[in-house]
């Protein structure tokens, strides 16, 4: 199975690249697979320890190196030193090879390189046996933007259908993660909750134009004022009486549920009513705001500034109306 003690190291941000490597050596080695967590330590090092029980060949799999403490991590290295012959061990860590194994990188291109995921894409289609026509890669990244692990489940979404995909495909079968990390930073800033807005508007900056998130922000909060002008203010909204709202507003029933409050089963953020909070002349200031944004952002040179820096007047007048 390879040099004894020999430990290989996989770094590199993409963990489906990892995936694959290591499903590809247990293949090839005909081996069993045991993982061990950051939680199983103690038994990863005793397994090491102790003798060879069987003569199956094995493959150790560390998902999660780097949260093991110093000392941890050189015993396991140490007891990797003496492991028996059928034993492979691979590590996931962020560090390169430190005990003389060996270190394989695998990486994602960087987020505002969309030609190289379009390439990326294209190689994930053909390692999953897919026929596909022009433009279906270029399709999946729009929708799904730089993130190999969403990437890989819309693919094996895509083989079951058993046919050459096309882009109608993707249109229809594909979930359109980047218009809802969009939804999540509208509703950031709507609830007023500004740390995550700063942190989502990072990374859609990396590979979505600010000319496609400053008319999503106009459409929210003009959503919100067709909410606020038609829908009497109340503590709670029962769900049979947003749905015919929503047919009404021609608002989407679940937005339509998030700004009233409506609290969905497994929801992991606390519902922010909006009715409570906004009245009609607050979102008349925020709207002349993003009418001027809608200007200005047009003829700026540096649009992802003019973006930024229109948000942060939206949130003074929000944080003015608290006051």
């Amino acid at each position: 199975m390879g040099e004894k003690g020999l430990v290989t190291f996989l770094t590199g941000e993409s963990e489906v690249l990892k995936e694959k490597y290591i499903e590809k050596i247990v293949s090839s080695l005909e081996a069993k697979k045991i993982r061990f967590s950051a939680e199983q330590l103690e038994d990863a090092v005793r397994y090491l320890s102790q003798p060879a029980l069987f003569e199956e060949n094995i493959v150790i799999e560390i998902p999660d190196f780097d949260k093991w403490k110093k000392e941890w991590k050189n015993r396991f290295l140490k007891a990797a030193e003496h492991a028996h012959e059928n034993i492979a061990i691979i590590v996931r860590t962020s560090h390169s090879a430190s005990n003389g194994g060996e270190t394989i990188t695998l990486s994602c291109p960087k987020p505002w390189e969309e030609s190289k995921w379009n390439d990326y894409i294209l190689q994930r289609l053909n390692a999953n046996g897919i026929d596909f026509h022009t433009g279906v890669a270029e399709a999946l990244f729009k929708k799904i933007g730089p993130n190999d692990w969403l990437i890989e489940r819309e693919i094996e979404k895509l083989s079951t259908l058993g046919k050459k995909i096309t882009i109608d495909d993707v249109e229809s079968f594909v979930f359109n993660h980047c218009k809802t990390r969009i939804d999540e930073l509208c509703f950031s800033i709507s609830e007023m909750r500004f740390s995550k807005t700063w942190e989502v508007l990072s990374q859609l900056l990396s590979y979505e134009a600010p000319v496609v998130i400053a008319a999503s922000i106009a459409k929210h909060f003009v959503d919100l004022f067709k909410v606020v002008a038609f829908v009497e203010a109340k503590k709670s909204y029962s769900w049979p009486y947003i749905s015919k709202l929503s047919r009404e507003l021609q608002v989407p029933s679940v937005r339509l549920a998030r700004f009233l409050g409506f609290k969905f089963k497994g929801q992991k953020h606390n519902p922010f009513n909006h009715t409570a909070k906004y009245s009609l002349p607050l979102l008349e200031k925020i709207l002349k705001i993003l009418q001027e944004l809608d200007r200005e952002i047009k003829i700026q040179k540096v649009q992802s500034f003019t973006l930024l820096s229109h948000i942060v007047k939206i949130k003074k007048v929000l944080e003015a109306d608290e006051a």
